[in-house]
This record gives C-alpha cells, sequence and structure tokens, in this order.
C-alpha cells in the first residue's frame, strides 16, 4: 500500500475507535490489507497517530485468536495482534464507559505476562524458555474488546488482515496484581472462571494460548521482529482467551475473571 493510502485507513481506523455510534461495514477496496503485513503496516501507523493525539501510549500487548476455543467461534487459524493503550489499562477494577456499551464489551479471561528484559528484533527468533528468561510477573488479565463491525462476527466477514489493522478488536485490560513467584506453576491445571452479574460464563482448566502463554509471547515477538520491531521491558501481553467470555451489553453489567494462584478481577459499565 501507498503512503497516502495508509494514511487514509488509519483515520478511518481512528474515527471508528472514539465515535461509539460509528459502525464500519468494511474498507474500500484500496485501502483493505491484503496480508497480515500490510495489517501490520496499518495497525503501526494507528498507534503513531493515537500516541500524537492524546488518545494513549501503548503499554501493552493482546493477541486474539491464539486458542482453539476463539479459533473456532471467529474462523482464523493463527493469532491477530494488537495494542493495549495507557487510557484503558485499569488494575484489579475498571469502570467501563457506558456509551461503548453500544457495540458491547467482550470480556475475556486471559493470562497476563509482563516482562523485565526487551526481546529485541536482533534477538529473534525466540521460543519459550528465552521468554521464560525475560518474564518478571504472570497474573490474571480481563481484555475488554468492542465490536466496532457493522456485523457481529467481523473476521466471517472481514478478513484477519483488517482486524488486525484494528489491534483485533482491543479496546482495553483490567489486569490483577502480579505475581512474581510464578516458576513452578503448572498453568495447565490453572482454573479460569468468568462470571457476568453473578452468574458463572465458563469454568474449566483452559485452553492455553498456543500451547502455554510464554509461547504466546514468542510468537508475537517473532511476528514484531519480522517488521524489526521488539517488545519492551515493563510491557505487558494478554496472551489470549482461555475460555468463553462474557458479553457486556446494558448499563451495570458486571463481569469478573479469576484464574487460580493469578487473582481476580473486575469490570462494571457505568453511565
Amino acid at each position: 500500500m501507498h503512503l497516502a493510502e495508509v494514511e487514509q485507513t488509519v483515520r478511518i481506523l481512528a474515527e471508528l475507535r472514539v465515535r461509539p455510534e460509528f459502525r464500519l461495514a468494511g474498507l474500500p477496496p484500496n485501502l483493505k490489507p491484503a496480508n497480515m503485513d500490510q495489517a501490520y503496516v496499518i495497525q503501526e501507523a494507528l498507534h503513531r497517530h493515537f500516541e500524537v493525539t492524546g488518545y494513549g501510549k501503548v503499554v501493552g500487548w493482546k493477541l486474539a485468536t491464539t486458542t482453539k476455543v476463539m479459533q473456532e467461534r471467529l474462523g482464523i487459524n493463527h493469532p491477530c495482534p494488537g495494542a493495549i493503550y495507557d487510557c484503558n489499562l485499569f488494575r484489579r477494577h475498571g469502570n467501563l464507559p457506558g456509551n461503548m456499551v453500544l457495540r458491547a464489551y467482550g470480556a475475556e479471561c486471559e493470562i497476563g505476562v509482563r516482562l523485565a528484559k526487551d526481546l529485541p528484533a536482533a534477538g529473534a527468533p525466540y521460543d519459550l524458555a528465552l521468554v521464560a528468561d525475560a518474564v518478571d510477573a504472570v497474573f490474571t488479565c480481563m481484555e475488554l474488546g468492542n465490536q466496532r463491525y457493522a456485523h457481529n462476527e467481523e473476521t466471517r466477514l472481514n478478513d484477519a488482515p483488517t482486524v488486525t489493522a484494528d489491534d483485533a478488536w482491543g479496546w482495553g485490560c483490567v489486569v490483577a496484581d502480579p505475581v512474581t513467584n510464578w516458576r513452578g506453576i503448572d498453568f495447565a491445571v490453572l482454573k479460569g472462571t468468568t462470571t457476568m452479574n453473578g452468574e458463572i460464563v465458563a469454568s474449566a482448566a483452559g485452553d492455553l494460548p498456543l500451547g502455554h502463554p510464554f509461547a504466546a509471547v514468542a510468537w508475537l515477538a517473532n511476528f514484531r521482529a519480522k517488521h524489526g520491531l521488539g517488545l519492551k521491558a515493563g510491557e505487558f501481553v494478554s496472551t489470549g482467551s482461555i475460555i468463553k467470555p462474557a458479553i457486556l451489553t446494558r448499563i451495570g453489567d458486571t463481569a469478573s475473571c479469576e484464574i487460580e494462584r493469578l487473582g481476580r478481577v473486575t469490570a462494571r459499565v457505568v453511565d
């Protein structure tokens, strides 16, 4: 894509993010990314646009469709990366703007991973062991997505590159207190539970992202390295939903996500 086309696409996606009444039926054919590489060029330009216009600075990353349950639900067979901005990052509890509930919030129970060391592009390829050496802490993370399109299951009508360019449904995160003594934890046996308005939506030992949360971080680090980009110490990665999400559609809806040994977080839609 030419620079002018990237800039046009960014303007559309930026408007989509900040105007809750605007839903996108699809990008114009000349602005639709042809592949994931083009999508990532647009996504990085979108991040720069948001930072300079005051929307927020990128403080972390999210991965969508890293687990079988989400891939089957959305018709994608690979992860889709996106950014988390400081303006929509909450600790332990988040009060979610009621105007955004026009599109519904998807509250996903995920394992968050915070880095103590940089994972620069020059160090790729990364694997689970290299990522583990760089991990500072793990924690429960409620990843909050928004349905910004004119139809619910975006990827079945708008392909994965379009969704990735738009940060893969990303809106924000609620994170639990960091657990730094994570060594020795068997992530595969930890039960995750998601509730909405006091009722259990899902509870199970989760379908771990790419088999292990650190493997999901390695995938992201390698994907970014292809574009000459890395991950930085202090950033975190929300590695992908391990169980069925809760869908918040009304003012007052309240969701919680809890993972054994990794903490509990809550979010409520407020007027």
